[in-house]
């Protein structure tokens, strides 16, 4: 016997095959059926030839099964909106695979002074200055931005793009500049001054950066920063 004195007159000890016998002085039944479902939690080797085995009984194992099964169902239902999520990124890919050549070509059209495009805002200057591209509209997220940036950025070498999108609970942005202004006006520079209004904070080259905040309400305000920074 191991451990300390038994607070009771006798042990009842139950003998499994040849398995080696501890008895303990833990909880002690008249019959095995009293304890009913028993659930073995996990096992723990503690030396060689000894191993510890944790289990629950009674209504602790249902509740056992009960949370096993809880977990089961909830990671089944995390699972399967990962899975939704990529999908929906695919075709959000493949929608502005397609949107983005219209779009580009449309604002590639525009003249000197403020065009407005599917909630895409152009801003074109004189010549040698700054041209500014940007939007707030949460019909647009990461892959589109990203997507739309570059092309715009590559056929203008001094254009900054600028995207601002809510993405649950954060604001995010995202900001492109072209070889000629990434000289000047830096998109990592952008996105941490724009970050930082939105309560958050960014990062990148001076050629692409991302970042964002949780202060929603200061959107407005980000991008007017964003525009006297660039247009300065």
């Amino acid at each position: 016997y191991q451990g300390g004195v038994v607070p009771v007159k006798s042990v009842r000890i139950v003998s499994i095959g040849d398995l080696d016998i501890e008895a303990c002085g833990g909880t002690h039944v008249a019959n095995t059926s009293d304890v009913e479902e028993i659930k073995i939690t996990r096992t723990k080797r503690i030396q060689d030839g000894v191993v510890r085995i944790e289990f629950v009984s009674g209504e602790s194992a249902k509740g056992f099964v009960r949370k096993k099964q809880q977990d089961s169902e909830s990671r089944e239902k995390e699972e399967k909106l990962k899975e939704q999520e990529k999908e929906k990124r695919v075709e959000r890919r493949q929608l502005a695979k397609e949107r983005i050549p219209i779009i580009a070509k449309s604002l590639s059209e525009c003249k000197e002074g403020i065009s407005t495009i599917e909630d895409i805002i152009m801003e074109l200057t004189e010549s040698g200055k700054a041209n500014f591209c940007y939007s707030t509209s949460n019909d647009y997220d990461d892959i589109f931005h990203i997507g739309l940036g570059e092309v715009l950025c590559k056929a203008d070498p001094r254009l900054v793009y600028c995207g601002l999108f809510e993405d649950g609970e954060k604001i995010r942005v995202i900001v492109y500049a072209g070889d000629e202004i990434s000289k000047e006006k830096s998109a990592e520079g952008i996105v941490r001054s724009i970050s930082q209004i939105l309560g958050g904070a960014g990062g990148g080259s001076s050629k692409f950066a991302q970042g964002g905040g949780t202060d929603k309400s200061k959107k407005e305000d980000a991008i007017k920063n964003a525009k006297t920074v660039i247009l300065e």
